[in-house]
This record gives structure tokens, sequence and C-alpha cells, in this order.
């Protein structure tokens, strides 16, 4: 008749807490999306450090709504999980700075600026990972954040060598988004070409694009539900932002070698997640190489260019809230069945008719089936030549 005993009595609040201020967030971005029509963009703030555009509303968003379905998760959980019950404070303050790293990358109007929040998701993300259940959760974050951190020195890297370009020809380069055009020489020079193809390359990993991959399955499968969740739906999305923010600061500039490195690591991130798929028996990890597989989708998407940016943006919106739809019911059966065989998911949906069900649906959804988002995205991107998808793609990548 008191308190449930799983979740100590002074931590009762937590989950609610953490709902309350997901709905605080969702609700202040769907206020600035329907307050601020297009035609008023984009609003600028914090000394232009900051800003408000078609990019960034939307995708703040999406990370809100995604995180409200994985913070109600949490809270639902603590009640019947010890192990998230005797963490949730920790897990929640984490997950808390987390989203505000989030929040704050998707808005920032500085490519150095947008670097660090990338990284500063890695930080508060990799302890997350290693509270996992599975086999050795340590070894895996420490994956997780090495692999994260060669990621991002490649993209620093290539920064550095944009540099060197603009300094070899007397010219400054602004590290502000709106404004670092201006710095880049035209024509393109050999730094230039490989500052730009190690920013791709290194934002590309984050996105779990081949060769550099690995670090996703195995992160993907080890991290406590929530957390796979969190990176797969929110995380990956800053990754998508910040590759939006590079081709459009080199917009018309290097556009058949741009097209060219995204369309092979699409290719290539395709062919690898296809051999996988075949091979696994554990179905977190099999959501992971369907993942790595949306990436290679997104990566060939991109290397269309604006033709797809309506279907692109759509197949990446839908992905977000398919992917948290499927690992989060994938914490449901692994709560029930206590394992990640696949093998053990016979008759699922006579034991958890709802969860099975929502787990099929995920599936088909992820897989592009009609009439989900995935498929209607690839006709979106074939519709593109019409005015309508084209005016909103553009408005929402420019």
């Amino acid at each position: 008749m008191g308190a449930d005993p799983v979740l100590p009595t002074r931590r009762l609040w937590v989950g609610p807490a953490l709902v309350a201020l997901a709905v605080l967030g969702l609700l202040a971005s769907v206020a600035l999306f329907i307050r601020e029509p297009l035609a008023t963009l984009p609003l600028y703030f914090g000394r232009r450090y900051f800003v408000l555009d078609a990019t960034s509303m939307l995708f703040l968003l999406v990370i809100n709504s995604v995180f409200l379905g994985i913070s109600v998760y949490m809270s639902s959980r603590a009640s019947t999980s010890r192990v998230l019950a005797d963490n949730l404070l920790p897990r929640a303050l984490l997950t808390l700075a987390f989203m505000v790293a989030m929040n704050a990358g998707v808005m920032a109007n500085n490519l150095l600026l947008l670097w660090a929040f990338i990284e500063l998701t890695t930080l508060c993300a990799a302890p997350l990972v290693a509270q996992g259940d599975t086999v050795a959760p340590r070894r895996v974050a420490w994956h997780y954040l090495l692999y994260s951190s060669m990621s991002l020195a490649l993209t620093f890297l290539g920064i550095m060598c944009l540099m060197r370009s603009a300094h070899l020809r007397g010219l400054e380069l602004s590290f502000a988004l709106d404004e670092m055009a201006a710095g880049i020489a035209s024509p393109s020079d050999s730094w230039q070409r490989l500052g730009l193809a190690l920013m791709l390359f290194g934002l590309g990993s984050k996105l779990g694009l081949a060769p550099l991959y690995s670090w996703m399955p195995e992160a993907y499968e080890a991290a406590p539900t929530s957390t796979s969740a969190l990176l797969a739906a929110v995380q990956f999305n800053i990754s998508v932002v910040a590759v939006f923010r590079v081709l459009q600061v080199f917009r018309g500039r290097d556009t058949d070698f741009v097209s060219y490195e995204l369309l092979l690591m699409g290719c290539l991130s395709l062919m690898v997640a296809a051999m996988q798929v075949m091979a696994s028996r554990n179905y977190k990890r099999l959501i992971a190489y369907v993942c790595v597989s949306s990436s290679g989708v997104i990566a060939i998407g991109l290397s269309v260019g604006k033709a797809a940016a309506y279907g692109v943006l759509l197949y990446i919106v839908s992905n977000a809230f398919v992917k948290a739809l499927l690992f989060l019911t994938a914490g449901r059966l692994r709560a029930e069945y206590h394992t990640n065989e696949v093998k053990a998911l016979s008759g699922v949906i006579r034991v958890l008719p709802f969860s099975g069900l929502l787990f099929a649906v995920g599936i088909f959804a992820l897989l592009g089936f009609p009439p989900f988002g995935s498929f209607m995205a690839r006709k979106g991107g074939k519709d593109a030549r019409s005015p309508r998808p084209r005016e909103r793609g553009r408005a929402l990548c420019a």
C-alpha cells in the first residue's frame, strides 16, 4: 500500500520530472514552429552563435518529440526494473545534459560550436552506454567513445585544412556558417577538397556509414534500450544537421566531388548492412544494421542533390520515429524474454500482442514498405520535379 518497492520513495519524483521536462521542451519547439513563419527566418541570437531557421526548427521538433517518448519509457520502466530504478537519477541527469547539448547543437550557427556540441553529446552518451546489461558494456562504451572521437578528430582535421586553404589565398575564414562561404576560395584547391572530404568522412562515420560503421551495431546492442533509442533517433539527427550545414556552405562548389564521396559511402553501407542483416540472430543488432542501411540511403539521397531534398528530409524524419519505436519495443521484448535472440520471439504476438505488432510494423516501416514514411519519401524524391515538394525541400535545406 506504499510506494513501489522497486523504486526508493525519495526518487519517485525523477521519472515524472523527466517526462515533465520533456513535455516542456516539446511545447517550446511546437510554439516556435507555429509562431515563426518561414518568411521571418533565419533569426539569429546569442551574438549570432545560434540561429533559428527552417532546418533547426524542424529538427528541434523531431528530437524533442522522440525524447518525450523515451522519457515516458524510462519513467514507466523504473517501476519494474531494479537496474534502471537504482540508476534513474544519474541516467536522467546525463540524458537531460545530452538533450541540452542536442538542442543547442541543432541551433548552432558556428562550425566549431556545432562540432563541440556533437562531442558533448558523445561524452554524455558514453556513460549511458556503459550501464547496459550485456557482456562488457564498459568496453563497448570505450569503443563507442574511441570511434566517435576519431570521427570528430577527422572532422576537425578537415576544418584545419579549410583554414590552410584560406590562409594560402590570403582569405579570412569565418566559422559562422552564414558567413563561411565567403572565406572559401573559388575555384577549389587541393587543401579545400581534402578538408571537405575529411569533414564528410568524419560526419559520415558518426552517421554509421561504412567503412567506420562498426561502432553502431556494437553500441546499439550493448546500451540500455533508452540509450539505444537516444543514439539512433536523437543523436543521429545532430550529425545529419552538421552534414546539411557543410553542404550549405559548399553549395554550388565541388558538387561532383561531394556526390561521389557520399554515393560511395552510401553504396558501401548498403552492401555491408545487407550481408550483416542476413547473418544476424540478435534483434537489437538486426535493428542496428538496418540503421546502417538507412544511413546509406540518406547518403545516396544527399549525393543526388536538391532534386531529392524533399524525399531525404521525409525519410530522415520518419526514420527518427521508427527507430525510437523499434528500440523501445525491443526493450519491452527484452524485459519479457530476457534475451536479444530472434529465435526467442517465436509466437511473440500471442504473448505480447501489442508490442509484437508494433515491432513488426516498425520493421516494415524501416525497410520502406508502403504506406509508411520511408516509402512516401521515395515517392517524394521522384516527385521532386514538381514545384511544391521542391519548394519545401529547398526551404528546409537552404
